[in-house]
């Protein structure tokens, strides 16, 4: 069920594909990281920069496509004219010191965000981290990220959130669609 094609709500070029990262997928991974704006990449990578310089998209893209110790990632495609274009990245990752939990981010392409992507690889996420045991998803973000915190309101699984060093800490139990 994660390698589907599931529609996003609001204007996408078809229908969009959800499936695990793979090695073959670095170069569009840091193609859409190289692109995206200063202020996406402050709100997900909490750098203020006015862009990612290729070669740090690069060795991002390699690190999450390269998954072990529990990692992993799901890509969100597109299709285009010239085949699909990798339109968001959701990555998971089990915190090393609650066994059981597994924090989750989400980056979605510029012109792509507000169009369900981000929710529909939340969704895909919390489905592959069940399959996997894991009990409960974590993310950790700014405040000012408007993003995330319409994602989990629109949830319909219980969640909380908390402050702690300045950051937002959301946490959910699994079982439960982002949808």
């Amino acid at each position: 069920m994660l390698d589907n094609q599931r529609p996003a709500p609001g204007e996408t070029a078809g229908p969009l594909r959800l499936r695990p990262a793979r090695p073959g997928d670095a170069a569009a991974i840091a193609g859409m990281l190289a692109g995206l704006s200063g202020r996406s990449i402050y709100l997900r990578y909490l750098l203020p920069r006015p862009g990612l310089p290729p070669a740090l998209a690069w060795r991002e893209a390699e690190r999450l496509v390269a998954g072990g110790d529990g990692r992993g990632a799901m890509v969100a495609l597109l299709p285009g004219s010239d085949g699909e274009r990798l339109v968001g990245i959701g990555e998971y990752a089990p915190d090393g010191r609650e066994p059981g939990v597994a924090e989750v981010a989400l980056v979605v392409a510029d012109a792509w965000q507000r169009r369900g992507i981000g929710r529909a690889l939340a969704s895909a996420l919390v489905e592959a981290l069940g399959a996997r045991g894991i009990a409960t998803l974590q993310a950790v973000t700014l405040l000012e990220n408007a993003g995330i915190r319409r994602l989990f309101a629109r949830s319909p699984q219980p969640y909380t959130a908390r402050f702690d060093g300045g950051m937002l800490v959301y946490r959910m139990g699994l079982g439960a669609s982002m949808r």
